[in-house]
């Protein structure tokens, strides 16, 4: 599988791939940027690429991409980087807080961040407990690839009408009539 830490400033990640009992190199990343999100997919390597396109073309509920996989989504907003995290189980997706992992190693490097550990050394440590993590480690600030986004994507925007508001009809008084 994978690990791959996001804090409050950078994601870490590694870049083994692990099919069944052989482990070799990622042949694609599984971090990577779009539209100014930055994307992290972990589970079936061949939904590392499908996932995020999916997700920027709009997250169609009914188009999900097939297989076993978590996302998370960093998007950076006018007070800060906000953290989404999508599922295969739950497409439509829900807010996190930072720090947060997937994968896994997910637990030892969120454990080992949490006690001290910058990024990196968080997923270093977590490939020494998890089998399934390894390989280079990798590391992205988000001040580096992250732009500001003013609507969220996958995401209605509650002040946006699509329709100008229709006036109220007025009541006719109607004289009567003896």
């Amino acid at each position: 599988m994978t690990t791959i830490l996001f804090t409050v400033d950078s994601v870490a990640y590694d870049s083994q791939m692990t099919s069944g009992h052989v482990a070799g190199r990622c042949g694609s990343e599984k971090v990577q940027v779009l539209k100014g999100m930055l994307f992290g997919v972990a589970g079936d390597a061949d939904c590392g690429e499908r996932v995020p396109h999916w997700f920027v073309a709009g997250a169609n509920q009914k188009k999900v991409p097939v297989g076993e996989w978590e996302m998370t989504v960093v998007m950076q907003t006018s007070v800060g980087p906000l953290i989404r995290r999508v599922t295969s189980e739950q497409p439509s997706g829900f807010f996190i807080e930072f720090p947060a992992a997937i994968g896994s190693g997910g637990n030892f490097a969120l454990a080992a961040h949490l006690a001290g550990a910058d990024a990196g050394q968080a997923v270093v440590i977590a490939a020494q407990l998890d089998i399934l993590t390894g390989g280079d480690i990798k590391m992205i600030k988000y001040d580096d690839v992250l732009t500001v986004k003013k609507t969220l994507p996958g995401m209605r925007n509650a002040t946006r009408r699509t329709k100008p508001r229709k006036k109220p009809a007025r009541a006719v008084k109607r004289k009567r009539t003896k």
